[in-house]
């Protein structure tokens, strides 16, 4: 990552992004990130709104065993950091540059006041956090049921672990007999651990 400290080239792409923000009481950086950079990633604090101006990037997570799951390609103008900004958490994904980006950068920390004050904005995260569970339902309907155990213990269940089959059972839409069974594969391949009756965590 570089920054790019052009102001002409900074308010050029400012103009593209106006519909998404007002840019009245805030200050822009401009970031170029070279293909294959990762620009977020899980366990990371990220504390920025990235407007991505030019390029696309891939968003991501790693499963438990080690395959990509891609929850969606970003091409110009989508915002990233919108749900950081929301929930106050760290990524639960990984985004990687596709080819060289570029990115007008607002720190979240310095204008969260701003930020939260700005209609235009709100609205505009809303619309980009609705576009990412409707990208993350289509890619779940074409999960495997085992796809779907992983992803709901890595990113709904606190400290990743599996509580109370019956309420997980309807959360997923399979039977009782149907989790148990694939939460017994997942201890086969030594990728879950059984604390206690009814209770799963990832293998450390």
């Amino acid at each position: 990552m570089k920054e790019i400290k052009d102001k002409l080239l900074i308010e050029k792409y400012s103009d593209s992004i106006s519909s998404y923000v007002h840019l009245d009481n805030v200050s822009l950086q401009m970031f170029e990130f070279e293909k294959g950079e990762l620009m977020i990633q899980p366990s990371f604090h990220f504390h920025s709104i990235y407007f991505l101006v030019k390029g696309s990037v891939n968003v991501y997570s790693i499963q438990a065993d080690g395959r990509q799951f891609v929850t969606g390609v970003k091409k110009e103008i989508p915002i990233l950091g919108d749900i950081e900004f929301v929930t106050k958490k760290k990524p639960h994904l990984f985004v990687e540059a596709l080819e060289n980006v570029v990115v007008l950068s607002i720190d979240t920390l310095r204008y969260e006041k701003e930020l939260n004050e700005d209609v235009l904005f709100l609205h505009s995260v809303i619309h980009s956090c609705v576009d990412i569970i409707q990208s993350v339902q289509h890619e779940q309907n074409c999960m495997s049921l085992e796809e779907k155990v992983i992803a709901y213990m890595k990113y709904q269940c606190d400290d990743h672990i599996l509580r109370r089959i019956e309420k997980t059972s309807e959360i997923l839409h399979c039977s009782r007999r149907q989790l148990q069974r694939v939460l017994h594969e997942l201890m086969e391949k030594d990728i879950l651990t059984k604390l206690s009756k009814g209770v799963y965590c990832f293998k450390k």
